[in-house]
């Protein structure tokens, strides 16, 4: 799980930080609190900005915070690089993916966004068995870099993903109901 994995980076950070484990799982800890706090800024951000501008910022941060958290000297810049760095770049990237979807697959939304969501569990659930012993085996610098070297991967990607026209399947108007069908109260 995701806690288990965090855990194994906590242990990895007391250890080699000599810090107490309330102070390593602080990096965890801002990564939380700036991802929820961010996101309604964020979302707000994707309102006034292209998708493809702010989804590329986002992959951007998630490979500074990776580098700078595998190369961190202690404790205080690895809370900056994993806790900040890397929760805003993932919620640029999560808010981001959810609106770009959205907007370019306005008359399959729900499909469109149902398939876009089910990567993430798919992804974690698939990286989580292989990661948590990497850190273990490697340690979690390594781990990290490798992330960074991954996640830079995906920029190109992402840039790909968001060319074209901003609408790719647009709404559909309502079907007429034949005429013996009642028509339905709203719901509330």
């Amino acid at each position: 799980s995701v806690h288990a994995t965090n855990l194994r980076f906590s242990q990895a950070f007391a250890r080699d930080f000599h810090a107490a484990r309330t102070l390593a799982v602080t990096p965890w800890t801002v990564f939380l609190l700036v991802s929820g706090l961010s996101s309604p800024l964020l979302g707000r951000a994707y309102d006034i900005f292209l998708d493809r501008q702010l989804l590329a910022a986002g992959m951007v941060l998630l490979v500074a915070g990776w580098v700078v958290a595998a190369a961190a000297p202690d404790v205080g810049i690895l809370v900056v690089a994993y806790g900040i760095l890397l929760a805003l770049g993932l919620q640029l990237v999560f808010v981001g993916t959810t609106t770009a979807v959205a907007r370019r697959y306005a008359g399959r939304a729900g499909l469109a966004l149902g398939i876009a969501y089910s990567g993430p569990g798919i992804g974690v659930a698939l990286a989580l068995p292989i990661v948590a012993p990497l850190i273990g085996a490697l340690g979690w610098r390594e781990v990290m870099a490798g992330f960074a070297a991954i996640t830079l991967i995906g920029l190109p990607f992402v840039w790909l993903m968001t060319s074209g026209p901003p609408i790719l399947v647009p709404v559909r108007p309502p079907r007429p109901r034949p005429r013996h069908e009642p028509e339905r109260p709203a719901l509330a």
